[in-house]
């Protein structure tokens, strides 16, 4: 099943079977070669109740947690993910649409579901330069604490470090994908999507 351009889908992070983040995405592009989701600043959306990112990490590995309503905030959010790939690419951008570098967010492929998609944020993330011609790794030590308190075993640490040099090689080859979606911009008619 294919989403439509314009359509509005869920796009969730799961622990198992269970929901921690949840937030609407109006879908920009959805084939075989590449899922793209936005939303804008001041999209609401539902999170795992927590007091802080550490706390996150030690709530997720309870696997029990309660949801919250929270507003999307900074600039407008661009996941340009390629299907299969353990990575989603954003454009990082200032408030005021200004490119500043790219974001990947490592995470689980995605999946399809009735209501949209549904990943796993993995933690550890990579910073890159708007050129690509320089990346480093984000929450490294978010990942450590991550796997001290048993929201990831040494096997997932590895998968996840995996994921990581994918998303490097895909840096460092300067892909295409990269300047296809660096000047994209959303249509501002365009209303926030809901839940």
């Amino acid at each position: 099943m294919s989403w439509e351009p314009g359509d509005v889908v869920e796009y969730r992070h799961t622990k198992g079977d269970t929901v921690w983040w949840r937030t609407p995405a109006r879908v920009i592009q959805d084939s075989d070669e590449l899922t793209v989701l936005w939303w804008p600043a001041g999209t609401r959306y539902q999170r795992a109740a927590v007091a802080g990112r550490l706390d996150h990490l030690r709530v997720l590995a309870t696997g029990e947690w309660q949801m919250e309503d929270a507003e999307w905030t900074g600039g407008d959010a661009l996941h340009v993910i390629l299907p299969g790939h353990p990575f989603s690419l954003w454009p990082f951008r200032s408030p005021d649409h200004q490119m500043l570098g790219w974001y990947c967010n490592l995470q689980a492929p995605l999946v399809r579901t009735a209501v949209g998609f549904d990943t796993d944020d993995w933690t550890l993330d990579i910073v890159a330069a708007t050129d690509l011609s320089s990346w480093s790794y984000k929450d490294e030590d978010e990942l450590t604490e991550g796997q001290r308190v048993g929201l990831y075993d040494a096997e997932q640490v590895a998968t996840i470090k995996a994921a990581g040099e994918q998303a490097v090689a895909l840096i460092e080859s300067r892909s295409p994908v990269f300047a296809t979606w660096a000047a994209w911009s959303a249509d501002r008619t365009w209303p926030a999507p809901m839940l």
